[in-house]
């Protein structure tokens, strides 16, 4: 591991130790959508959570909400959808399973702030509504907030 690696790996470690887990922000490119995503709600026996397409600043808050709630045993992140009150206790929003290979690869400095093999964790994808209330697998849903929250990680269905 790189030194500059290893000095973000180590920060990360000490904020999920300080504050049970930390909130990574990945910027975005011409093939990639930005996306946020906790580290350490592993070692809670909880999902960690990404949720694309959000400012760093909107996506850190929302996270730490949740994971907060989460880490009090006030929510559950069992994927489901919609869940009333899940976006700071006011807007519904759902989860979606991460399949293992892709949330080890798009989640990459997971295992190694935790020190876990990508088997020893699991991921989900926040989901929330477009400006007219309707999800991404709703017919009628605005297709650019379907695309915003389309990392390649779910298919947008509850079945």
């Amino acid at each position: 591991m790189n030194e500059e690696l290893e000095r973000i790996t180590q920060t990360l470690r000490e904020k999920a130790d300080a504050a049970g887990f930390a909130v990574l922000s990945v910027f975005g490119d011409e093939q990639t959508l930005p996306f946020s995503y906790t580290i350490g709600l592993a070692r809670h026996g909880l999902p960690e959570i990404i949720v694309p397409s959000l400012a760093p600043e909107q996506a850190q808050a929302m996270l730490n909400d949740i994971g907060q709630r989460a880490i009090a045993g006030k929510l559950s992140l069992t994927p489901q959808g919609p869940i009333e009150g899940l976006i700071f206790g006011q807007a519904p929003g759902a989860f979606l399973a991460v399949s293992a290979g892709k949330h080890a690869e798009m989640l990459r400095t997971v295992g190694p702030v935790l020190d876990l093999a990508p088997g020893q964790w699991s991921a989900v994808q926040l989901i929330v509504r477009d400006q007219s209330g309707r999800f991404p697998w709703d017919a009628g849903c605005d297709p650019r907030a379907r695309a915003a929250q389309d990392l390649g990680l779910v298919a947008f269905s509850l079945d």
